[in-house]
C-alpha cells in the first residue's frame, strides 16, 4: 500500500511540474506571438500608410494638373487682345457683328485644340450669352437658375467648378455615370482697371478631369469620392450609398488626415485631403478594415499552429525532465517519514550528478547529526535560563540606579530652601533653573517637546551660564507663523546655543544670540546665530566629524551628536547647515517636518 501511495503522489507531482512548465511556455508563447503580431501589424500599417499617402499624393497631383489645365485656357483667353477688346466693347455697348464673328472664330480654335472642351461661351455681366447660336434652352440652363453660376458671380471668384451634369443632354434622375460634363465658370475682367466685363463658361469632359484618378483609386480604395464645399459629389469611384457620403460630409473633417469610421455597420479607414489648387474640393477614400486585416489573419493562424506545435514538444520534454527530478525527491520523502516514526532510514542514494545529489547528501548528514543537535538544544535551553536570570538582575540594577536622580532633586530643593533663608535670590533662581533643566533632561518618557518648552529650557540654561561668566549675552527668540506648539526633539537646541556662547560670545566678551523659528511649507525651519568670533575655516571642514565637539555643557552633547540625532529622527535631509566667518559670526540652521 505504501508503494502504491508513493506512485500516486509521484504522478501528481509530475503532473504539477508538467503544468508549471506548460504554463510558463504558454505564457511565453503567447507573449512571443503577441510581440511578433504587434511588430508585424505596426510594420504592415506603416507600409499601408505610406502606400495610401503616395496614392493620395498622386490623386492630388493629377487633380491639380487637370484644374491647372482648365485655368491655363482661361488665362490664355484673358491675355488674348481681341477677346479683351471685344469684352470691353460689349460692356460699353459698342460691339459689332464682325467683331463678334471674329472672336467666336478664336473660341472655336480653343475648342478644337483641346479635346476635353465640349463647348466654350462668353457672357456679359447681365448673364446674356454673346453667341446667338448658343441661345437655346440647353445653354441658357447654364446661367438662369444655376446655383453654381450664381455662386461664381456673388462670390466674385476668378474660377468656380460645378458638379458633373448631363450637358448637353437632358435626363430625368440621371446616375453619376450619366453625368459626363463639368462646367467651369471663369471671371473675365479688364486688364487695365480689373473691372469685370463678363464671364467665360467652359463645358469640360468629366473623363478629362478624373479618368486617371480612377486608375489610382481602383488598386487602393474600396470607395472614393470628391465633395465640393456644398457637400455634393464631384467625383466618385464605385457606387456610393447616399447616406455614406452625406454622413461624411456632415462631419466636416477639417484639414488632411485619416481616422476610423463606422458606415452601414462596417469599419473603414477614412483618408481625406483637400485639393491644393482648388480648396473647395476635398478627396475622401475609404479602405475596409475587413479587407486590410485579411493578411493579418493569415499571420495569426500561422502563429497559432506554431504555438500548438511548441506546446506538444515542450509537454513531451517536460514530462521526461519532471520524472527525472521527482524520483529522488520521493526517495528522500520516504526516508523523512521513517524518521517521523522514530526510525533511522538507510542513506538515500542518488545517481545523478546535480543538485539532487547534494540534497540527498545533506539529508544523510542531517540524520547523522540529529543527536548532536539535540544536545545543543539542551545546552541552549540552559544558556537561555542563565540569560533570563541576568536580565532580571539588570532590571533590579536599573531600578536601584533611579534612586540617584531623586536624591539629586531632593538635595537641590534643600539647597534652594537654605538660599531663600539666607536671602540669596540669585542662587535661588540658579538652583530653580538647574533643577528644571535637570528634570527635563532626565524625563526619558518624553522625547519630543514643543517650541515653547524648548525656549524655556534654553532660558534656564542661559540663566545658569550668566552666573558663571561676566560676558554680556543678549538672547533674542523670534517665533513666526504661530509655531509655538510645533514638536521638536527635546534639548536639540541647547548644544547649538552652547556652541554660540562658549566659542563665539565668551571669547569676544559680549554679543547677541538669535534663535528663529518659522514655518516653510510643510517644514519647520530653526536657526541659531551669533555675532561672535566665528569658527576657523579649517575647523569648519571637520566640525561635524568630531565626536566630542563641546566638553563644557552641562550634558556634554556636541554638534556631532545633534547632527546624528537629526539624522536618526528625520534622515539626512535635516542635517545641520553651518556658516561661519570671523567678521559676521556663526549661523547654524536645520529643517524638520512640521508636526503639532
Amino acid at each position: 500500500m505504501k508503494i502504491n501511495r508513493l506512485k500516486i503522489k509521484s504522478k501528481h507531482l509530475n503532473s504539477r511540474m508538467l503544468l508549471y512548465y506548460l504554463s510558463v511556455i504558454v505564457i511565453f508563447a503567447f507573449l512571443l506571438a503577441g510581440v511578433i503580431s504587434m511588430i508585424y501589424t505596426m510594420q504592415w500599417k506603416k507600409e499601408m500608410s505610406q502606400v495610401v499617402l503616395q496614392k493620395m499624393d498622386l490623386i492630388e497631383n493629377y487633380a491639380n494638373k487637370q484644374i491647372g489645365e482648365v485655368r491655363n485656357i482661361h488665362e490664355t483667353m484673358l491675355e488674348n487682345s481681341k477677346i479683351q477688346n471685344f469684352m470691353n466693347a460689349v460692356k460699353a455697348g459698342e460691339e459689332t457683328s464682325a467683331d463678334r464673328e471674329d472672336v467666336f472664330q478664336w473660341m472655336q480654335q480653343y475648342k478644337e485644340k483641346n479635346a476635353n472642351i465640349i463647348s466654350c461661351l462668353l457672357i456679359n455681366n447681365q448673364g446674356r450669352i454673346l453667341d446667338t447660336r448658343s441661345e437655346n434652352s440647353i445653354y441658357v440652363g447654364l446661367i438662369e437658375g444655376n446655383e453654381y453660376y450664381s455662386e461664381a458671380v456673388s462670390s466674385k471668384r476668378m474660377s468656380y467648378f460645378s458638379v458633373p451634369a448631363t450637358f448637353p443632354l437632358q435626363k430625368t434622375n440621371p446616375t453619376y455615370e450619366d453625368k459626363n460634363t463639368v462646367t467651369y465658370y471663369g471671371r473675365y475682367y479688364d486688364n487695365e482697371n480689373y473691372e469685370t466685363t463678363g464671364y467665360l463658361i467652359l463645358n469640360w469632359k468629366k473623363s478629362g478631369l478624373f479618368d486617371h484618378i480612377n486608375e489610382v483609386c481602383g488598386s487602393t480604395f474600396e470607395h472614393a469620392f470628391i465633395l465640393n464645399d456644398m457637400g455634393k459629389i464631384v467625383y466618385q469611384y464605385d457606387e456610393i450609398p447616399e447616406q455614406v457620403y452625406k454622413s461624411i460630409a456632415d462631419k466636416k473633417n477639417r484639414g488632411d488626415g485619416t481616422k476610423d469610421v463606422v458606415l452601414l455597420g462596417d469599419r473603414y479607414l477614412l483618408c481625406y485631403r483637400t485639393i491644393d489648387d482648388y480648396p473647395d474640393w476635398k478627396f475622401y477614400g475609404l479602405i475596409s478594415y475587413e479587407k486590410m486585416e485579411t493578411p493579418l489573419r493569415k499571420v495569426y493562424v500561422t502563429l497559432v499552429f506554431i504555438t500548438l506545435g511548441m506546446l506538444l514538444l515542450v509537454a513531451w520534454i517536460s514530462f521526461g525532465i519532471a520524472d527525472g527530478i521527482t524520483k529522488p525527491i520521493y526517495h528522500i520523502l520516504k526516508a523523512m517519514k521513517q524518521m517521523g516514526r522514530g526510525e533511522f532510514p538507510e542513506p538515500v542514494k542518488v545517481t545523478s550528478e546535480d543538485e539532487m545529489r547534494e540534497l540527498a547528501s545533506g539529508f544523510n548528514a542531517m540524520v547523522y547529526n540529529i543527536h548532536d543537535l539535540q544536545e545543543k538544544i539542551i545546552q541552549d535551553q540552559n544558556k537561555q535560563k542563565e540569560t533570563e536570570v541576568s536580565m532580571i538582575k539588570s532590571k533590579l540594577d536599573l531600578l536601584q540606579s533611579q534612586i540617584n536622580p531623586h536624591f539629586i532633586h531632593n538635595t537641590l530643593n534643600t539647597m534652594k530652601y537654605m538660599a531663600q533663608i539666607e536671602g540669596n535670590d540669585k542662587l535661588v533662581q540658579t538652583i530653580i533653573a538647574f533643577n528644571t533643566l535637570l528634570r527635563s533632561s532626565m524625563n526619558t518618557g518624553k522625547e519630543f517637546i514643543t517650541v515653547s518648552e524648548e525656549i524655556d529650557n534654553i532660558n534656564h540654561y542661559l540663566d545658569i551660564q550668566k552666573q558663571r561668566y561676566d560676558a554680556e549675552v543678549r538672547v533674542e527668540c523670534f517665533v513666526f507663523d504661530d509655531v509655538d506648539l510645533a514638536l521638536i526633539p527635546k534639548l536639540i537646541l541647547q548644544p547649538l546655543v552652547e556652541n554660540s556662547l562658549f566659542h563665539g560670545i565668551v571669547p569676544k566678551g559680549k554679543g547677541t544670540i538669535k534663535i528663529i523659528f518659522r514655518k516653510e511649507g510643510s517644514k519647520l525651519s530653526i536657526s541659531v546665530s551669533d555675532d561672535g568670533v566665528g569658527i576657523a575655516s579649517k575647523k569648519q571642514e571637520h566640525i561635524l566629524e568630531e565626536k566630542e565637539n563641546s566638553q563644557r555643557g552641562y550634558n556634554n552633547i556636541g554638534l556631532t551628536n545633534v547632527n546624528e540625532r537629526l539624522n536618526l529622527y528625520y534622515g539626512k535631509e535635516s542635517k545641520l547647515l553651518i556658516l561661519s566667518s570671523a567678521e559676521y559670526g556663526t549661523f547654524i540652521s536645520f529643517r524638520i517636518p512640521f508636526e503639532e
